[in-house]
């Protein structure tokens, strides 16, 4: 739903892909996501958050 609302956001307007990110981990992990939270997971800034410190061996 997010590559469809970014690819083609004239299409998807009616689509709040915030919203079903929050309503997917309240159903699934049972947990009440911030706004601030949601902009993150979306963003990629989460994910990178969650890497910080880990080291890959190439």
């Amino acid at each position: 739903m997010w590559l469809a609302s970014t690819a083609y956001p004239e299409r998807f307007q009616d689509l709040c892909v915030n919203c079903l990110v929050k309503e997917f981990y309240k159903e699934i992990i049972g947990f009440d996501l911030s706004e601030a939270q949601i902009r993150d997971i979306l963003s990629g800034a989460y994910e990178l958050k969650m890497m910080k410190g880990i080291s890959h061996k190439g």
